[in-house]
């Protein structure tokens, strides 16, 4: 095992220690992490502020009030280049899908996606004010819906 983890940490290369591609070891470098601090708000008013690491590749879940609320997914990965100017060669995209509870099964209501280099912040909104949607077992309809990510720094 420590051959293995001086592999994975460049130290030797997979000649040097004896091991093939037949060893069945995997050399892939692991999945970047992202800390990401995040506030929920509804027509501006703060719902939720929590702090969560997002994998790459992995999908993280928020929910808000319950089985009768709404839930927000998301997913962050490293930003292709080229794809918007100017671009950080660390921004990081993250996307983000806003599901309503309702008669026992969740709708997806809106998507979004944002891109943020470490150390800034973005905004994501779900304007549903027109659209009539309403948590399940109320009338008020639900309005904007924002939420605002922070990446502190890439998780190690």
């Amino acid at each position: 095992m420590i051959i293995t983890a001086l592999l994975l940490a460049g130290a030797v290369d997979a000649e040097e220690a004896g091991l093939s591609r037949a060893s069945g070891i995997s050399l892939a470098p692991a999945a970047a992490r992202y800390h990401l601090e995040v506030e929920i708000r509804e027509d501006g008013a703060l719902i939720a502020s929590p702090s969560l690491v997002v994998r790459e590749g992995e999908t993280a879940r928020l929910a808000v009030g319950g089985p009768d609320g709404y839930r927000i997914e998301l997913s962050a990965e490293p930003s292709p280049a080229g794809w918007y100017a100017p671009q950080a060669a660390d921004d990081v995209f993250v996307s983000s899908r806003l599901f309503l509870a309702g008669g026992g099964a969740w709708r997806r209501v809106g998507d979004a996606m944002v891109a943020i280099e470490p150390g800034s912040e973005a905004q994501a909104a779900f304007d549903l004010s027109g659209a009539g949607y309403a948590r399940a077992g109320e009338t008020a309809p639900l309005g904007e819906i924002s939420v605002s990510y922070r990446m502190t720094r890439p998780a190690s």
